[in-house]
């Protein structure tokens, strides 16, 4: 099963949670998750009305049989643990663990599938703009050869040709007569990696060196604003959700322009 929706980290309690992983399911498997369960059909009902609770141990046979990954897996243990607990103080404890894994299901990380670069690799890749202007470039069949990403991006071809050197050992471009081409193997830096501050200030400083006027479908926007705490998290859900579909998006683009995409809201 694929990882849950956004909409199934917002379910209150574990009732309404496997409601929602069945109605996204083949219709059978509710049985069959009964079977697994080794319970009748009728105990799922139960569960699902709110008048009766799954164990722990079910709870962990439901998402070994769902394929749950590691995050959704402790959600739905935790709002288990939670929804059987009669202590209020021991309530909060197990509340507080369910907002830090619904914050954890936000971060930008974890709506990117790629793989992070050797820590050797990493601090090369991000210390300059080029490196991922250079890597990306290669996707266009115009610019895989050295010559022609020198001159598209106004670099040394001395450079150019150490960058791709770089870049091929790291297996991000594949070498064939001459020419550079991307490979199929996506990189991602998480949030809290050493590397990944020096990677939003080079492409900072590199868009905004960028005149205004250069395209007609260059996009800027900013501006210092004083808002309500709960309305900043509704702003910060919207980018979120564009950087999600956006991801989906470029999945499937074919390449034909190297664009610089950059999104910057945070309390100052």
């Amino acid at each position: 099963m694929k990882s849950l929706s956004k909409k199934a980290f917002e379910v209150s309690n574990h009732h309404e949670l496997l409601e929602h992983f069945l109605e996204h399911l083949p219709r059978g498997t509710k049985s069959l998750l009964a079977t697994h369960l080794r319970v009748q059909g009728a105990f799922l009902s139960q569960v699902i009305s709110g008048k009766n609770n799954l164990t722990p141990d079910m709870a962990f046979l439901a998402a070994e049989f769902l394929g749950l990954p590691i995050l959704e897996t402790k959600f739905l243990l935790t709002m288990v643990q939670r929804d059987r607990c009669a202590n209020s103080r021991l309530r909060k404890i197990y509340d507080t663990e369910l907002h830090d894994i619904r914050t954890s299901s936000n971060r930008i990380k974890n709506l990117v599938s790629a793989d992070r670069l050797s820590i050797e690799h990493g601090s090369v890749y991000y210390s300059n703009w080029w490196y991922s202007a250079i890597h990306i470039l290669t996707a266009l069949n115009e610019f895989q050869s050295p010559q022609a990403i020198a001159d598209r991006l106004r670099l040394s071809l001395s450079l150019v040709l150490q960058v791709l050197g770089f870049l091929a050992d790291c297996g991000l471009v594949q070498s064939d007569s001459g020419l550079f081409k991307i490979s199929n193997k996506r990189i991602h830096e998480p949030e809290d990696s050493p590397n990944i501050d020096r990677h939003h200030a080079n492409w900072r400083i590199r868009s905004a060196a960028i005149p205004s006027n250069n395209s007609f479908s260059a996009l800027r926007y900013t501006g210092a604003i004083a808002i309500s705490k709960k309305d900043a998290e509704v702003i910060r859900e919207i980018f979120l959700n564009a950087i999600s579909k956006a991801e989906k998006i470029l999945h499937d683009s074919k390449e034909e322009s190297l664009y610089a995409l950059i999104i910057d809201f945070a309390e100052i």
